[in-house]
């Protein structure tokens, strides 16, 4: 039995197209080759072809960095360096996020009392952690933007502010 060189298929003796695909057998010699899978390359030709074979990885690390830890390839320095990336920007923003709840809530309940002055400053004080938290979301989201842009294009630049932040063997 002959197999179809482009997909695999097993096709019959004599047939002119492939059943899957429809492949013409002529183009392929009467279908004596044996397909072969593609084989993950040990290494990359250059930075550029990592880059163009791995972008979906690169931006996934941003949307959910779990997946591309763990099924990425291993020998991709362009998917390993926008996980790395992805991990510190969710770290970075969980930290903060935790520090900032835990700030707000300590200043509400000094300043939360019944005493009409110190009411009013509670209020300012949850008002000022409430913008705070906004920007936080804000600065996270542009900073999220421009990773997956920097994958989208191909490249490896850091992101500003937590860039240098390293927590994967790249």
């Amino acid at each position: 039995m002959s197999f179809c060189s482009k997909c695999g298929t097993a096709v019959k003796e004599g047939a002119s197209f492939c059943p899957s695909c429809g492949t013409g057998m002529e183009a392929q010699g009467g279908a004596q080759q044996l397909y072969t899978p593609p084989v993950a390359k040990a290494e990359y030709s250059s930075p550029a072809e990592d880059a163009e074979v791995n972008k979906v990885w690169g931006i996934l690390a941003y949307i959910i960095f779990l997946i591309p830890m763990f099924v990425a390839p291993k020998n991709s320095k362009f998917a390993r360096y926008h996980t790395n990336q992805g991990i510190s920007l969710v770290i970075v923003w969980a930290s903060l996020s935790i520090a900032l709840s835990i700030v707000s809530g300590i200043a509400s309940a000094v300043t939360g009392h019944s005493d009409v002055y110190l009411y009013g400053i509670g209020w300012g004080v949850v008002a000022i952690f409430g913008i705070i938290r906004i920007a936080l979301t804000v600065s996270i989201l542009a900073l999220t933007i421009t990773g997956i842009s920097n994958a989208y294009k191909g490249e490896m630049k850091q992101l500003p502010i937590i860039g240098k932040i390293n927590l994967l063997k790249v």
